[in-house]
């Protein structure tokens, strides 16, 4: 995807008629990738700081697909240029790339901002206190799971909200696989095998 640097920094229109999705929605989706990616820029910087590439791959990955679902294309397109990079092994341009990806996605994160200036996701996104029931990460992993597939069927990126929680659960776990290919299939905008494979994760872990 080639950086094309007179596009719209958001172009919400355009990604309601691509996606066929309603403003509403898609406002969600939003309000959804700002709580998720409100402090990336600065995770960036730190992963560039330690030359940590694999974590710059992964954190360019799970950008691109949400900023090219919500009209974001400039910074899609940086986030696929850095990914590339990585992926290619090509460290010595990682520092122009990675800056490019942060400063891009910070202009996003501000203009999202405005559109959203309610700022917490509602719903899902922002779940109940966590009760000595389910202190059990397992526990709380299946609970999570339970809320994740209606938000993965519609699309919403308050999906990724619930799926970075759940990396943190389930980090080191035999199921963390799992989680990385429902993401994966989200990222990809397979919603419903997402979905399907969310539920079945969901009856495994009880």
């Amino acid at each position: 995807m080639k950086h094309d640097a007179s596009a719209a920094i958001l172009d919400l229109e355009d990604a309601c008629a691509r996606n066929g999705m309603q403003r509403p929605l898609l406002l969600s989706a939003v309000r959804a990738f700002v709580l998720a990616y409100g402090d990336m820029p600065q995770r960036i910087a730190a992963h560039l700081a330690t030359g940590e590439g694999a974590a710059l791959g992964q954190a360019a990955h799970r950008v691109k697909g949400a900023a090219t679902l919500l009209g974001a294309y400039r910074l899609g397109a940086a986030a696929a240029a850095l990914e590339e990079a990585v992926r290619a092994g090509e460290a010595a341009s990682w520092p122009a790339l990675a800056n490019a990806f942060a400063a891009e996605l910070a202009t996003v994160l501000a203009a999202m901002r405005e559109l959203t200036p309610e700022a917490p996701v509602a719903g899902a996104t922002t779940p109940a206190p966590v009760s000595a029931a389910v202190a059990d990460p397992a526990r709380r992993a299946a609970r999570l799971l339970r809320q994740l597939p209606p938000l993965l069927r519609d699309g919403d990126y308050a999906a990724v909200a619930l799926l970075d929680q759940l990396d943190a659960l389930l980090a080191g776990d035999a199921h963390a696989t799992e989680l990385a290919t429902i993401r994966q299939q989200f990222d990809e905008l397979e919603t419903e095998q997402a979905a399907l494979l969310a539920e079945r994760l969901g009856v495994t872990l009880g």
